[in-house]
């Protein structure tokens, strides 16, 4: 699956919040039926496209833990502790 760009999504979350309402105000949804397709929506789209929009990177196996651990600072006095 693609991922979706950033203003794309930001048009989907706030479509969906600034709709859902409206829906209520012309009587087309009662309040509470709001409330639940709100919470629906915020936990489809949520975890949804959030999983597309992980990068995918391989699993790290314990030898490229091990060997690529980056040493920036030199290892500290116990006086420094």
């Amino acid at each position: 699956m693609p991922k979706v760009p950033d203003y794309i999504r930001g048009r989907i979350y706030s479509g969906i919040t600034f709709a859902l309402p409206l829906l209520a105000m012309y009587g087309i949804l009662e309040e509470q039926e709001v409330a639940l397709w709100v919470g629906l929506a915020g936990a489809l789209l949520g975890t949804g496209l959030a999983a597309v929009n992980t990068p995918q990177s391989p699993r790290p196996t314990l030898r490229t833990e091990l060997v690529d651990v980056p040493v920036d600072d030199p290892p500290m006095e116990w006086s420094e502790r």
